[in-house]
């Protein structure tokens, strides 16, 4: 048990286990033709949490037209 992995409580995994199982699981499961699209995808959402991105999201259109190209990729996704 590498207890660097865990939280205070010894319980649960913290933030480095949880990017190092990601990382793993990414790199063995999902085909890399499609990170560069996870990229912008992460982008992008980084972008629309903050409370004053919103409103000049909405003026951004390399922002928009990033989200439409996702989009028409992956009609299933929304932001």
């Amino acid at each position: 048990r590498d207890y660097r992995f865990y939280t205070k409580d010894l319980l649960h995994p913290n933030e480095q286990a949880v990017e190092y199982i990601w990382e793993k699981f990414k790199s063995s499961l999902i085909d890399h033709k499609v990170f560069s699209d996870m990229k912008i995808i992460e982008k992008i959402q980084k972008q629309l949490q903050h409370r004053q991105f919103i409103r000049q999201a909405q003026e951004n259109s390399k922002l928009t037209e990033q989200i439409e190209e996702i989009q028409h990729k992956y009609p299933w996704m929304e932001f």
